[in-house]
C-alpha cells in the first residue's frame, strides 16, 4: 500500500514540475494476483479503473496463455476494410503489386513483430493477396484459378518473380529482432 501511495505521491510531484496534467480516471490498474479485493482497494487509492486479463494494450491481446483464433480476426478484417474501398479491376498488375506491398504487408506489421503468425492467418492473408492480385474484385479466399504459383510470384526479381513480400519470412525477421536485442 505504501509503494502505491509513494507512486502516487511522485507522480504528483511529475505534474508539478512538468505542467502536464495526469488524468487518473482515464488510466487503469492491471492487476495479475489472485486476490481482486486487493486490487480494488490499490486502485482506490491511485483513484483508477481496475483491469484484469485478457484486454488489448496498443491494439495487441494480452492475455495470460495463448492467443485465440477470436483474437487473431482484427487482422483479417482489416484486409477486408481496406479492400472494399478500392477498385483493384482498373489497376494494372504493377500497381496491385505495389498496394499489395505497401499496404497489405504494412496492415499486419504491428501484430508480425510481437507475435508468430499460425499459418492458418498467413494463409487467410496470402489468399487475400493472392486473389486481389490475380483477379482485383475478389474478396474471399475461395479456389480460384491463377496463372502462376503464389510462392513463385513472391519470389525476388533476380529469381524471376515479382518481389512480393512472402509473410512466414517477413514474420522470421521481424521475430529475429528480438533476438538481436535481448544478445546486445
Amino acid at each position: 500500500m505504501t509503494d502505491v501511495t509513494n507512486l502516487k505521491l511522485i507522480l504528483y510531484l511529475f505534474e508539478g514540475f512538468s505542467g502536464v496534467s495526469i488524468n487518473f480516471p482515464k488510466r487503469s490498474l492491471v492487476y495479475f494476483e489472485k486476490f481482486a479485493n486487493r486490487g480494488t482497494m490499490l486502485a482506490s487509492v491511485i483513484n483508477c479503473p481496475l483491469e484484469f486479463l485478457p484486454f488489448n494494450y496498443l491494439g495487441l491481446p494480452l492475455l495470460s496463455g495463448r492467443i485465440r483464433n477470436r483474437d487473431w480476426q482484427p487482422i483479417i478484417d482489416k484486409f477486408y476494410n481496406k479492400l472494399s474501398c478500392w477498385k483493384g479491376s482498373s489497376l494494372s498488375i504493377g500497381g496491385r503489386v505495389i498496394l499489395i506491398n505497401s499496404v497489405f504487408s504494412a496492415l499486419p506489421l504491428y501484430y508480425l513483430s510481437f507475435f508468430k503468425l499460425p499459418s492458418w492467418v498467413i494463409k487467410k492473408i496470402d489468399g487475400i493477396r493472392r486473389n486481389f492480385f490475380w483477379d482485383g474484385n475478389r474478396f474471399d479466399t475461395s479456389p480460384f484459378k491463377h496463372l502462376v504459383n503464389w510462392e513463385s510470384v513472391c519470389f525476388s526479381k533476380v529469381e524471376e518473380g515479382l518481389d512480393i513480400i512472402n509473410l512466414k519470412l517477413f514474420n522470421c525477421f521481424l521475430l529475429c529482432k528480438w533476438l538481436w536485442k535481448a544478445r546486445t
